[in-house]
């Protein structure tokens, strides 16, 4: 069982780039592209005004090759959701197609300032309020 203290943690997290500085992201970025050249350094947050959980984890080094669909799985698991909990995940505001591959979206999508692909989730709410 978590303690009151750490559940507030995560309910007020900072966002990613708040909480590293640019040469720490820029520096783990490249660590990932370097060294593991089938990967591609990814973070991926809550949307604000979303009401779902923060991840714990939200710096991730994916295969470049899965998909944006296999990805939100990952997602959806770690956000323990069930079958009827749709969640969207979007680069720079825009919704990522399922059939993408990370590599693809990553190309598209990456920070060109610290190297990292930047993804936020939602509920299926944003659409239909």
């Amino acid at each position: 069982m978590s303690s009151p203290a750490s559940s507030t943690t995560v309910a007020e997290k900072k966002p990613y780039k708040e909480r590293y500085s640019l040469e720490k992201r820029q520096a783990k970025a490249r660590n990932v592209l370097h060294g593991h050249s089938v990967h591609v350094p990814v973070v991926c947050e809550k949307a604000s005004g979303s009401r779902l959980e923060h991840l714990k984890q939200d710096c991730y080094k994916v295969a470049s090759n899965i998909t944006i669909g296999t990805f939100l799985v990952i997602i959806r698991e770690r956000l323990s959701l069930t079958e009827d909990e749709a969640i969207f995940l979007f680069a720079k505001n825009a919704i990522m197609s399922t059939t993408k591959t990370m590599a693809e979206v990553y190309d598209e999508f990456k920070d060109e300032e610290d190297g990292f692909l930047y993804l936020t989730y939602q509920e299926e709410s944003v659409y239909g309020q």
